[in-house]
């Protein structure tokens, strides 16, 4: 069986840490096994180790990728429609494909000290991005950006329950004018 060129080996890295990065926010950190994070991206369990030390880098490396992609997503849209999305039905029951702090933020507070670090250094860096939307103050982007996380997390918890989409609803009716 040939080897893989480098250039190769850095592609299925980083199909591996992408895959890592949606995988983690739809089913956390215990969820997944080293064998399915590897399925996601097509590949089998036993090249794991030619790519990561361990579980845990792969976090962080997806962690760092999940943040940063929604870094960027947010800086080209306005801080309502970001608000609005934010706090719809479809970005609750879709987190594979939405926000790492609601996704995964309860899970990283019980992680290993690299990825609190992680994810605590690109939460900065997002909230930085949130406040520049629209001019807010860092606190004022921080307390705006808390309500959102907690009533996702609480709409999220019970889902399926009107409750849930009165949470989204009085968020929403809350930050928005």
């Amino acid at each position: 069986m040939a080897r893989s060129s480098r250039k190769d080996t850095e592609l299925h890295r980083q199909q591996v840490i992408d895959g890592a990065a949606t995988l983690l926010r739809e089913r956390g950190v215990a969820g997944v096994n080293v064998g399915q994070l590897m399925a996601e991206a097509g590949l089998t369990h036993g090249g794991f180790y030619r790519h990561f030390a361990s579980k845990d880098e792969l976090v962080q490396l997806a962690l760092e990728k999940a943040l940063a992609d929604q870094r960027e997503w947010v800086s080209g849209i306005t801080e309502r429609e970001l608000i609005e999305w934010y706090l719809s039905p479809e970005h609750r029951d879709d987190p594979a494909h939405g926000c790492t702090m609601g996704a995964l933020g309860s899970e990283v507070a019980r992680a290993d000290e690299a990825s609190r670090e992680t994810f605590a250094t690109g939460f900065a860096d997002y909230l930085d991005t949130f406040a520049a939307l629209e001019g807010r103050e860092r606190d004022e982007a921080l307390a705006r950006y808390a309500t959102m996380v907690g009533a996702l997390v609480i709409s999220r918890a019970t889902a399926g329950d009107p409750i849930s989409e009165a949470v989204l609803d009085a968020a929403r009716n809350a930050l928005l004018p």
